[in-house]
This record gives structure tokens, sequence and C-alpha cells, in this order.
């Protein structure tokens, strides 16, 4: 869970997105969140979709640099 750590639109993040059956590493930019369904929109580099993400399944966030 994402605490005592700000990220804003347009950040460049990276972090392991944790599911019952798997982790899977993404980077990529903030588009928005949904505070009320605890979700992230991400950006996936390469990708032109949004994805969203649960913040209850969002771990060991960091900024990297955009060469990652």
């Amino acid at each position: 869970m994402l605490h005592d750590i700000e990220v804003r639109v347009g950040d460049y993040v990276g972090f392991t997105y944790t599911s019952p059956t798997s982790s899977t590493r993404i980077l990529g930019y903030v588009h928005g969140f949904d505070l009320s369904a605890g979700l992230m929109f991400v950006i996936i580099s390469g990708k032109h979709a949004v994805y969203g993400y649960s913040l209850d399944q969002v771990k060991d966030l960091y900024f990297p640099e955009e060469d990652e």
C-alpha cells in the first residue's frame, strides 16, 4: 500500500503489482487516480492503453530514471 509517498499525475513510476497468482513489475506514467475505487491509472511504457491498478496491490513503489 502507498503510505507517506506523494505520487502525482505525470510522475514516471515503477512498482510491483501483486495478485493472488503472480507479481508483475510495472513501469509507466501515472495518468490519474480514482480514490473512491482505490485505483491508480498508469500508462505502460510502449503502449497507448491506460491500465488501472488497485492501490492495495501496489508494492515497492519507486521513481526510476525514465530510460530504465
